[in-house]
């Protein structure tokens, strides 16, 4: 019976609570998932159940309202003393169970209840604890800047937390502002890949098993080694491709190396412009291109700005405002062309050229169809379209993709003295016009 009752206090007071508070912080911040030893069990369940055990014990014995809910118990002191005592007296002495056996299963009754009594305020504490602890954990990013406190969650909290939650999301950095985790990941054939992370699964173990990517990208690394060889020097950003899909999921074992970069969700000028709200100032922020001083052999030093980027798939102006700068275009025989200073604009062709459908569902012979998408920070422009109605002659020497090239630097050129162009032109012979909608007549 001595054994039995052991056995009780233990999966009480030890076991149970242990197991309460995991999974209840859990349901906060994902812990370390590993088999443990039984004296790390134990270690770790005492550790975390000795405050609610103080607080539970202050409470039902210190204040009248906890000590009679929600039993009311009215044994005096003396009355439970003699109850324990009878009771251990049975566990290890059968005939002192049998010649009191009513007395004491009486003094079982009163001992299970006020058990019950005390376990309520005892699991309850302890919940309140797991929450409590679970709610500064998950915003450890932002209470760092406590040093106390960031120095005790860093000591007896992060070395049981899943290794996989703190590298995949932005745990350790402040939730404001919002951050995206941006992965490079090289797997065992010598496939790169690079996107977003999303969701990450492991095993019983705590063992990475796969995660998705979004908007994942792949590198041509053969493209890229046969241009080096031929001694083409083009951009790295032209031989990343995107992959279909709203999510690719990679596979743990399949990987070799994981490069990750934590990201401000918004653009820098956004989040420049929500700081200036909180000191009430309504103001606008935009990204102005770095000027460089370049030293002139006996001249003053002169001003010259940032050298613009063309052609790219990373976008630099994305990148400088906080955004990971992916430009899509709707189809692999969409060319490379973009425009950016780097700072303050960025132009991209969508889709196209093709040939102009006509009216009859044909198409018009020399009139090619251009979308690009353009951003300019002066008005606060992010992603709004131009279509361009690009004429080629019968015979031209010039290529279609020259014409193209060249309408990418018209159209660069107003971004640049920050002009707002309009969403429609044409290109003849060499010349960019704005194509007006013609007025409305005037009703009789």
């Amino acid at each position: 019976m001595t054994a039995l009752f052991l056995s009780f206090v233990f999966l009480a007071y030890v076991v149970i609570p242990g197991t309460l508070f995991r999974r209840l912080f859990n349901l906060f911040v994902p812990l370390r998932r590993f088999q443990w030893s039984r004296a790390e069990e134990l270690t770790t369940s005492v550790v975390t159940t000795v405050p609610p055990l103080i607080f539970a014990y202050l409470l039902v014995h210190f204040f009248y309202w906890f000590g009679h809910h929600p039993l009311d118990l009215l044994d005096s002191t003396a009355q439970k003393w003699t109850d324990y005592k009878d009771v251990l007296s049975a566990s290890y002495s059968e005939k002192f169970f049998s010649e009191n056996r009513q007395a004491i299963l009486q003094a079982l009754e009163r001992i299970g209840r006020r058990q019950l009594h005390f376990i309520w305020w005892f699991y309850l504490g302890t919940a309140a604890e797991a929450v409590l602890a679970g709610i500064l954990t998950r915003y450890y990013g932002g209470l760092r800047k406590f040093r106390l406190l960031g120095r005790l969650i860093e000591k007896f909290v992060l070395p049981g937390l899943s290794e996989w939650h703190v590298m995949f999301t932005a745990f350790t950095f402040p939730r404001s502002p919002e951050r995206v985790v941006q992965v490079d990941a090289l797997t065992t054939e010598g496939t790169l890949y690079q996107g977003e992370v999303g969701d990450f699964h492991v095993d019983a173990n705590g063992s990475l098993t796969g995660f998705l990517l979004k908007k994942a990208r792949r590198f041509l690394r053969e493209e890229y080694k046969e241009d080096r060889k031929a001694g083409k020097q083009s951009p790295k950003e032209k031989y990343w491709r995107t992959i279909p899909g709203d999510s690719l999921y990679l596979l743990a074992d399949k990987i070799s190396n994981l490069n990750l970069s934590y990201l401000a969700a918004k653009p820098l000028n956004e989040l420049a412009e929500d700081t200036l709200k909180k000191f009430n100032i309504d103001a606008s922020v935009a990204i102005q291109p770095a000027e460089v001083k370049i030293a002139a052999p006996n001249a003053e030093a002169v001003e010259s700005p940032e050298a613009e980027a063309k052609n790219f798939h990373i976008c630099p102006h994305c990148v400088a405002n906080g955004r990971l700068g992916y430009l899509p275009r709707l189809t692999q025989e969409t060319p490379q062309i973009s425009r950016s200073d780097g700072r303050t604009y960025h132009l991209f062709l969508q889709f196209g050229p093709k040939l102009q459908p006509s009216r009859t569902g044909g198409v018009v012979s020399g009139q090619y169809l251009a979308h690009f998408r353009f951003a300019l920070d002066a008005f606060k422009i992010q992603n709004e379209p131009i279509s361009v109605l690009i004429d080629v002659p019968l015979g031209s020497s010039k290529s279609l993709l020259s014409r193209v090239e060249s309408v990418a630097d018209e159209l660069a050129k107003i971004l640049v003295e920050g002009k707002r162009p309009s969403s429609f032109y044409t290109y003849v012979k060499g010349k960019l016009t704005e194509l007006r909608r013609p007025k409305a007549r005037p009703k009789r």
